[in-house]
């Protein structure tokens, strides 16, 4: 509408210049950066929050963490309209519309998450009422601290684990063939051998594979998709996850794949996808 295109009009020369100044600067999602966008995991096992609220659905649906505040009005992306909604009310139509996709593709088989973080889309699905045995699966250490602990002080039975970089040449010593694996907010984050990552993904021999993930390739060239675009390489998101999946289908090494809109978005240009394939 009206409103939502003039909000795109505006946001584009904005973007458009953070875009050129991180081009200029080289700014890269190097190791380094990686280790201090994840730092965030260790300063929240530090506030052991989950000891200090009433109750597992407090935990799963926080109104304020780390001094933000979850319950002010923000631009999000709902049934692929910008609209105004608190981050609270947000998170909860967010989980339960990418649940009931996960429901609508599996049976009874455990479902694993890689890159769980320290696990809150596993434990809001498992508020929500999701009865499959649940595995969680992160590299970095607080993720899983954390995690391990939450699902302890509730009394849970959700399994968390290591694993190893999925973007390297590994034996990974988990177990995943007739598992639904998923991923949610993890491939845009890869930016090295990304490739490889997709090859070890399908190397785990799971029964099948759900990525929901933000698609930069499926986003129309007009004055909205361009400026989500725009945002897309400003902030350094891999820019290739569904080119890259095709190759591996022409390749014949997966089959059945679907991408599917599902019309909601944390931020006004980062709307989410669904990808889903089946190893051969």
């Amino acid at each position: 509408d009206f409103h939502s295109n003039l909000f795109y009009l505006k946001s584009f020369p904005i973007l458009s210049g953070i875009f050129l100044k991180k081009k200029i600067s080289t700014l890269k999602r190097t190791e380094e950066y990686n280790q201090a966008y994840n730092s965030r995991f260790k300063k929240i096992y530090e506030t052991k929050y989950w000891t200090k609220i009433n109750n597992f659905e407090e935990f799963c649906f926080t109104k304020s963490l780390m001094g933000i505040d979850f319950t002010k009005l923000e631009r999000k992306i709902i049934e692929n309209k910008l609209c105004y909604i608190s981050r609270y009310d947000y998170f909860k139509h967010h989980y339960s519309t990418v649940l009931e996709y996960l429901k609508k593709y599996t049976d009874t088989e455990t479902i694993a998450e890689l890159g769980s973080g320290y696990g809150l889309v596993l434990f809001v699905f498992k508020f929500l009422g999701l009865k499959n045995m649940l595995e969680g699966y992160e590299m970095d250490e607080y993720g899983i601290k954390i995690a391990k602990e939450v699902n302890d002080f509730f009394h849970l039975d959700i399994k968390f684990d290591e694993i190893e970089d999925l973007r390297e040449n590994s034996k990974f010593k988990n177990n995943f063939e007739g598992k639904t694996v998923f991923t949610h907010y993890v491939l845009h984050n890869i930016k090295n051998n990304f490739s490889k990552s997709i090859d070890n993904i399908l190397n785990l021999k799971p029964k099948q594979v759900l990525h929901f993930e933000p698609i930069y390739e499926k986003h129309p060239n007009d004055l909205k998709g361009i400026t989500c675009k725009t945002y897309l390489k400003s902030v350094n998101y891999q820019i290739k996850i569904l080119s890259t999946i095709k190759e591996f289908k022409n390749e014949g090494k997966l089959k059945n794949l679907k991408i599917q809109n599902i019309g909601i978005g944390g931020q006004p240009f980062d709307k989410l996808f669904l990808i889903r394939y089946t190893p051969t």
